[in-house]
C-alpha cells in the first residue's frame, strides 16, 4: 500500500478485521504479509476543522495495529528512469 502515512488508522483498521474475515484466522491482516509504504513523518492524514492531536490520533502509528508491524528504513534511495 504506497502513500499509507496519508490514511487514517480506521482504514488500517478495516482493512485488517476484513483480512480476518476473508481468511478466517484471528492474526493482524489475517496472517498475510503487507508492505506498507510512505514518509510516517511527513505526511499526515487530512482530518479537516480538527486540531493537531485529532489529526496525529488519526495516523496509523496511533492504532493498536502499530505494535505488529515491523519499520525498515530505506536511506538514499534514488529511483532513476
Amino acid at each position: 500500500m504506497d502513500e499509507a502515512s496519508m490514511a487514517k488508522r480506521q482504514a488500517f483498521e478495516c482493512f485488517d478485521r476484513m483480512l480476518q474475515d476473508i481468511t478466517d484466522w484471528g492474526l493482524p491482516f489475517g496472517g498475510k504479509i503487507i508492505v506498507f509504504g510512505g514518509e510516517f513523518h511527513q505526511i499526515p492524514p487530512v482530518v479537516l476543522g480538527n486540531s493537531k492531536e485529532d489529526t496525529i490520533d488519526a495516523s496509523f502509528v496511533k492504532s493498536s495495529l502499530w505494535s505488529v508491524i515491523v519499520v525498515i528504513f530505506v536511506a538514499g534511495f534514488i529511483l532513476r528512469t
